[in-house]
Formats: C-alpha cells, structure tokens, sequence
C-alpha cells in the first residue's frame, strides 16, 4: 500500500502534477500518465487525460483502483487544467517544449516571472524567439506546440461542463489547432464524432449563445437527422418523416423556412436528402441504367462443350459475363456461386482477358482466391486505392485496369461503396456483380444490389438449385427453411437416400440467463470437444444486440473470461493476451479491413505495440494508438458478421432481444456464416419473430426509380 495518498475504492478529488505519459490513444481521449498528488504520493492516472502534457497540474476527480497488473492507480472521471504552481512548476512545463529544455524554461521564468505564462500567451513566437540561441525555426516549433496545449485546455473547458471531455482529441482531430473557435462557430460539428448526439451538441450550442429558435440550430437538426437515417440506411427521409426526426430534436416544432437556401439539403418530391447522397443517388442509377444498356465492351460467349459441368442457369450467367457490360448473378448457399465464379475465371483466362476479382472484406477475398485458384484478388478499398476519409485513387479519370471485374458479397455494398466502385469500372470493362439478394443489406444507405435486380434492366440470373452435395448440409437446409419463412429443423429429415450432415443444430432455453450459461458452455467446451475446434479462433458466437445478459458485450466478457482466464492484461486490461478482437474501421496502412478478425498474441510496452495474429497465422504489429480501432470479438454483431465464414457458429437468438432487431434476413445471414457447424441458441417466439418480419431491409432509396426513368 502506498502511503500516505489515497486507499482502493476511495473517491479522490484533488491536484496531480503530470510527470510523464505512459501512453495516449490514437484520438488522445485516453492516456496513462505518471503523476504526483500533492502530498508526494507518486500514482498513475488513467482516462481521459490525452489533453495534458508533462508539467502540467489538473484538478482530477475519479476513484483509487488496484490494477492487477500495475498496482494502485487513479481511474480518472474529469482532469481540469491548471497552471502550474510556483516558479518550479512553470520551469518543469516549459522545458517540455520542443527546444526549448532546462536552462531556456529557467531563464523564461527568470526574465518574466509569475506573468511568463501570460506574456508567452501574447506572442509565443516572440517570447522564444527572445532567448538566447533560439532561432527562427526552433521558436516557431515551441510555440505551435504552446498554442496546441492552450488551445486543448481551452477546448477542455469548453467540453467539459457537458460530459465531452473525454473527446478531446478526437475534436482536435476533426478541427485541427483552432478547434475551440471552430466549436464555437459550429458546436454542432461534433455530432460527426461517434458518441457525441445532437442533444450533447446542442446542450454546448445553447450554452454558447445560439438561440433555441435560430436558423442555425434549425439546419443542424436537420442534418443530424438526415445522417443518423443514413446510418439507418435510407438515402433520404419524406417530409414528414423529417419534420418529426427534428421536432423529436428540438423539443419544440422546427421551422422550415430556416431550411430555405441550405445547399446542404435537397428537396425533391417531397423527399429531403443530404446534397452528397442525392448526387450520388442520382449518379449511380444513371450510370448503371447506362452500362445496363450499353453494347458490350466486347463479346467472347462460350462455344459448344466449354460450359461442362455447368447446369443451364450457370450456363447463362457466364453468357453474361461474357457478352454484356454489367450482369448480375444471385443464390444462396449450396446453389454453385462458388463453381460458378471459378468456370467464369477459367473461360476469361482462356481468352487472354485481364480480371480482377474483388470483394468487400479480406476475408471474403481471400476465399474468392481459394475458390479460384490464386486468380487476382483485393479488398474493393485496396482494389479502388482507397483510404477512409480520402476520395479513392481510381475513378472515372483512372479506372481499374482490367477486362472483366468480378465483385463477390455484393449485397455488402452501400451507396457510397457502390457509387465509387462503378466509377471506377471503364468504358471497355465488363462487370459482374454477384450476391445473395435474401441476406442483409449493407450497413450504411441503400441497397444498390437489392435495386438492381428489382429494376430489372441487368441481365440477371437467380440460381435457384440446390446442389445433391450442398443438400446433404443441413446448414444449406436451414437456410433455405429460413428463406422461405419456415421454422429450421435441428432434426435430420430421415431421407435415407441424402445421408444428411448433422452440421446445424437448435438449442432451446426460455430464460435468458439459462441461456448465456449454455451459450458460453457450448462455445468453450462442447464444441472444441465434441468437433476438435480451437475455441478461439474456429467458434464465432453473434448476437443481435449489445446490451443485456444476451448482448454482444456480456457474452463477449463472460467468453473472455473463460477463455483468457489469468491471461496478461494489455492496455490497462482493455484487452488480454489471446483474446480475439475484431478491426471497427479500416487500417490501410497495414492492410486491415474493417471487420478483420484477430487474436492477440503479445504486448510491448517498450514499442508501444501490441502484436496479434491474423486466422492464416500472419503476424501484425498495431501501435497502441490505434487499438482505438479494435473491439473484443468473441461474440460481435451479424452485421459484422456478414463477411465472415468460420467453422462453427452460434447464433443468439431470443425473445428478450428487441423484436425490431430480429428480422428474416438477420437469421438468414447469421445461419448462412458457419461452414462446418451451425448451432442456434434461442427460444421458437424468437426465431417466430425474426421470421414474421420481412420489411427490416426496407428503406427510403429511389435507385431503382431512377434507374427506371
């Protein structure tokens, strides 16, 4: 026990000086700092401290915790900055200025005295600049950093009074060195920072002046609504739909008017959208409507005896792709999309055309190469040289080189996937999209997929045939069942002649804590046993909700605990050592998809870095400040799932999960993921519902309007 500061479980309020920063995350919202309290104790902090710098003092509130692995640390709540005290204080932060070190900090301090904070605020260049041997460069390196750390307290202060603190550094991210005047002149900017709501925004906004009635908090309801439909996945709201969106906001009925002249917001029939999606809407249905129609680029179609082994509806798909511009091919599992996509590969190859074969996950590419043989495969980002947050390399002035592009899962596509990747298809490239149009459609707006098949304009074959091999999987039975709006049987059907694969199985429990008690049994010790799996990295467990003794986060906790048990915490316990963890964005520079899935193998605290292991054994190295972008993975979400093939899965499906959550499709998707093993966990009303509800893939888009005409 450290004495005399605080003891465990203690709520701590009171000044820490920073000594150093042990670690700071890739938004700077969360750091791990040396400090020392002001009776001496030394004691770490951790939480959202990122805006604080060596030598820096803060009030900290928050709670004295025992780190198994570090000992007594506080857990910070809110750190408000404060000067440093006394001339030693000011000496202490000023030599952590670049170029600046000891003896300038001492002789600032000696040339200005208690008003050297002050008189460096006024002119920080100059009052560097002033010091013997500092030149012109070193003086504008140490004050562009002065004015980054005033500016991160000042934004501190803005923040904090209505709990953001915490997002600091992502506001510094987003805005850059004037974020605190660019917060004031929009606080509703933030909003397009995950975690922040328009009411946590609009709290701060009203605070700083803006009316309740203004035009500018009017638009800014308006926007949020429109981007939070998005993320629901319309591409635009009605009217109506909207004026409700933005009174349930504003807590009082929103005036239109203010809208008028916003280039922002479009108005069309009646239907409000986001001025980028409603090009980009507009864009995508002509172009596609156009390839749809076009003469082909050229036209190889295959000769008598090429097509063996393809059965009729195969056999016109490949006519497609080879005689027209864009054709689409759709079936669920067992229908031979797979064969299919290798005889289409293997008649380009013959006729001398450059193919790419691309898909939207890496694991979905890498199974495309499998499937194919080592034809050429990438992720749609690596394929259009695209880095989140940038406009794509490849587009209509620099299309993808190739004869023929084959994209798989493109039922994953988005509006905004779909609108760049058809840019960058050329006038003499042929393009063939192939999917399962009953899975769920994609996270973000639209269904571009969905919508052009309903159009009808693409030659498009729907592969309806259940292979006699595929038929033996009950996986590939259920999934059909589901499709069908039939409950799935857990049963084999007793046909002597099929000689069915027990691969799909249904677990019942009417009471939700039973049931996360058998789930957590199931993946950790009946299937490793029972199938020889590696509980970690060959059982996947989904669930359609977060919260809850059946949610994604409690059955994630409860499977790591198990799992990792007295494992090595990493990153003060946010995650252990062979834990599977899963990417939430993209991570180009190392070639990570989002929704890559991997285990961590080891932490270097000396490198910052935590190493992990990718499901084909590869090794990759994350710096800590990126982990921001990893969530465990044990169970996770059937949206992220939809990329994901793994031996054995278990889906979680129950009553007490939100009924608007449950959906045909979600099932579907969920069943369709297990190659080897499929196990649904759950109760009948549960699996009842989900398949009762066929209108969770509806929503506002009129792609397959406009592609019309």
């Amino acid at each position: 026990m450290i004495e005399p500061g605080p003891g465990t479980g203690e709520r701590f309020e009171g000044e820490a000086t920073i000594e150093r920063l042990r670690f700071l995350s890739a938004d700077g919202g969360f750091a791990v700092a040396e400090a020392v309290l002001t009776d001496g104790t030394e004691m770490p902090l951790a939480g959202p401290i990122g805006h604080l710098a060596a030598g820096e003092r803060a009030l900290v509130r928050g709670a004295v915790v025992h780190h198994p692995r570090h000992g007594l640390q506080i857990t910070v709540a809110e750190a408000q900055p404060l000067d440093p005290a006394g001339a030693e204080g000011a000496r202490r932060y000023l030599r952590s200025l670049p170029g600046i070190g000891p003896k300038r900090a001492a002789e600032l301090v000696a040339a200005h005295g208690e008003d050297v904070f002050g008189v460096i605020d006024a002119d920080p260049a100059a009052a560097f600049a002033a010091l013997r041997g500092v030149g012109l460069k070193t003086a504008e390196r140490a004050a562009e950093e002065w004015t980054d750390r005033r500016m991160e307290r000042r934004l501190y202060t803005l923040l904090a009074p209505h709990g953001l603190s915490r997002h600091v550094g992502e506001v510094v991210a987003l805005h850059g060195s004037g974020a605190a005047d660019l917060v004031l002149e929009d606080p509703y900017s933030l909003t397009a920072i995950s975690g922040i709501g328009f009411q946590s925004a609009d709290r701060l906004a009203v605070a700083n002046g803006v009316e309740p009635g203004s035009r500018s908090r009017t638009r800014a309801a308006a926007t949020h609504a429109l981007r939070d439909a998005e993320n629901r996945g319309h591409t635009h709201l009605p009217r109506a739909e909207l004026i409700g969106e933005m009174r349930s906001l504003l807590g009082a009925e929103p005036s239109l008017p203010h809208l008028e002249g916003d280039e922002s917001i479009v108005v069309e029939d009646g239907l409000v959208y986001r001025e980028w999606t409603w090009r980009a809407e507009r864009w995508l249905a002509a172009t596609l409507a156009a390839m749809a129609r076009a003469e082909p680029a050229w036209s190889r179609p295959p000769v008598e005896g090429e097509a063996a082994g393809l059965n009729w509806q195969q056999l016109d798909a490949v006519r497609n792709a080879m005689t027209c511009r864009l054709s689409v091919i759709t079936g669920g599992p067992g229908t031979g999309k797979t064969h299919l996509t290798h005889a289409i590969v293997e008649m380009a190859a013959s006729r001398r055309l450059s193919l790419r074969l691309l898909a939207p996950t890496g694991r979905a590419a890498r199974r495309l190469a499998e499937a194919t043989e080592g034809a050429p495969t990438a992720t749609i980002h690596k394929a259009l040289e695209w880095i989140p947050g940038e406009l794509p390399g490849r587009d209509e002035d620099a299309p993808i080189e190739a004869d023929l592009v084959i994209v798989d899962e493109a039922s994953m596509l988005s509006l905004e996937i779909c609108r760049h990747l058809v840019a960058a298809i050329g006038p003499e490239t042929h393009l063939v999209l192939i999917g399962d149009v009953d899975q769920l459609p994609p996270v973000g707006p639209g269904k571009p997929f969905c919508e052009l098949i309903d159009s009808g304009l693409a030659p498009t074959v729907r592969l309806e045939y259940v292979f006699r091999q595929a038929r033996r999987s009950m996986i590939v039975g259920a999934a059909h069942a589901i499709r069908a709006g039939e409950q799935p049987s857990g049963e084999p059907s007793g046909d002597q002649a099929l000689i069915e694969v027990q691969d799909f199985y249904r677990h019942s429990r009417s009471s939700p804590a039973a049931l996360a008690d058998d789930v957590v049994t199931i993946a950790t010790e009946r299937i490793p046993a029972q199938f020889d799996l590696d509980p970690v990295r060959d059982v996947q467990v989904l669930a359609p909700m977060y919260r809850g003794v059946l949610g994604i986060d409690s059955l994630h906790s409860r499977l790591r605990d198990v799992l990792c048990a007295g494992a090595e915490p990493v990153l003060d316990d946010r995650f252990r050592v062979g834990e599977k963890v899963i990417t939430t964005r993209a991570l180009p520079e190392l070639e990570l998809a989002n929704g890559t899935l991997l285990v961590i193998d080891s932490a270097d605290d000396e490198r910052s870095a935590i190493r992990l292991e990718t499901d084909l054994g590869e090794a990759v190295v994350i710096p800590y400040e990126q982990a921001r972008a990893l969530r465990g993975a044990f169970c996770t979400s059937v949206h992220k799932a939809q990329g994901i093939e793994v031996p054995a899965m278990i889906v979680c499906l129950h009553s007490s999960h939100a009924p608007q959550l449950l959906s045909r499709n979600l099932l579907y998707t969920a069943v369709t993921r297990g190659r080897k093993l499929c196990v649904l966990a759950g109760d009948e009303k549960a699996v009842a519902r989900a398949l009762a509800n066929t209108g969770a893939s509806d929503r506002h888009s009129r792609l397959r309007e406009r592609m019309l005409g």
